[in-house]
């Protein structure tokens, strides 16, 4: 998406703000994320800053990634994630709030290439690569 954005000459946000100029509850969290983590602010050099926003099973989320890259070996150190999430009316916020810590984690084991080996009736995860 950033890719069309960006061949568009158009900021991401504003970009998918438009595309989803019909769904109401999709660019809330797109806009709370984006007031929430800085979207627009300038980024220090060897930082960078993603967005992105998926919605299903009637829910809506919204994340932001602030990344740092080592120039002299070029790894990646993930900063910081805001995230913003509309799923409707919630009871109990406790088992909201570790599913989607847990979603944030899983999604940067699977970015960074985490991987669990099985040895002797046993797992065990492996260091990032």
């Amino acid at each position: 998406m950033d890719e069309l954005a960006h061949a568009a000459g158009k900021d991401p946000v504003e970009f998918r703000m438009h595309l989803l100029s019909n769904n109401m509850r999709a660019r809330r969290v797109l806009q709370t994320v984006a007031e929430k983590a800085g979207w627009g602010k300038p980024v220090p050099k060897g930082k960078g800053r993603g967005i992105a926003q998926h919605s299903c099973f009637g829910g809506y989320v919204a994340q932001v990634a602030d990344v740092s890259v080592n120039e002299k070996d070029g790894s990646v150190k993930v900063d910081r994630i805001v995230a913003a999430v509309d799923c409707g009316p919630v009871v109990n916020p406790d088992p909201l709030i570790a599913q989607i810590e847990g979603a944030i984690i899983l999604g940067l084991s699977t970015t960074f290439k985490e991987k669990i080996e099985f040895a002797n009736g046993g797992g065990k995860i492996s260091q990032f690569r």
